[in-house]
């Protein structure tokens, strides 16, 4: 398995990377970073697609085969993210705690932030289209995808801030994934809900890419 500290650091590296692009005046330089970016991004997404551990307990998280739970199943209570997001105080402090696993892992409290700030905007959206199992293994492989396919239009948008943040909400959601796997003590719905919040924000970062370069 892919260690939640590796991950948190390509994350942190490539969203540095991109932050460089924007801010050099140099065209060549600026390219050069988003194409150290994308080197960085690809690598790491065709290693993790083979990672069977990251998937297979992904599976049995949102199979219900862990803690003999459906945790991300429907029931009377809805989704383990609705769960966790029903009530204002309750997701608050949810969401601080992720916020604190993702730093704890080295991942750039700036860049947490950035994370947490899209999961608030976003969790609307989340609580009635929770990402399964098998959704956030074809959204991780279209991420790889974009990434991996370094086309001009792929470089070009990327030096623009909307979709350089959705690529660093992909490898956020999976550094927000693998960091619960690693954690211990946390609840059966809380390890559900961010499983759920993982996989729907790699989906975000894949429509936001996917979005711009479409657009060009």
């Amino acid at each position: 398995m892919i260690l939640p500290n590796e991950i948190c650091d390509i994350t942190n590296r490539v969203s540095t990377l991109l932050s460089q692009a924007r801010t050099t005046p140099n065209r060549v330089q600026s390219e050069s970073y988003i194409s150290q970016a994308l080197d960085i991004s690809c690598d790491f997404l065709s290693r993790l697609s083979s990672d069977d551990f990251f998937f297979q307990y992904q599976r049995a998280v949102n199979s219900g085969d862990r803690d003999s739970l459906h945790i991300l199943s429907r029931t009377r209570d809805g989704s383990a993210i609705e769960v966790v997001a029903m009530d204002v105080t309750h997701f608050q402090g949810f969401l601080l705690r992720e916020k604190q696993l993702l730093i704890a892992s080295g991942l750039d409290s700036y860049i947490a932030d950035i994370v947490s700030s899209r999961i608030s905007d976003t969790i609307g959206h989340m609580r009635s289209n929770p990402t399964t199992s098998s959704d956030l293994e074809r959204h991780v492989s279209q991420l790889r995808q974009h990434v991996c396919n370094r086309g001009e239009t792929t470089i070009q948008a990327l030096k623009n801030e909307r979709p350089a943040r959705g690529l660093v909400y992909g490898l956020g959601g999976i550094a927000l994934v693998a960091v619960n796997i690693a954690a211990d003590g946390l609840s059966t719905i809380g390890i559900g809900a961010s499983a759920g919040i993982g996989g729907s924000l790699v989906k975000d970062g894949v429509q936001i890419l996917l979005e711009a370069i479409s657009s060009r």
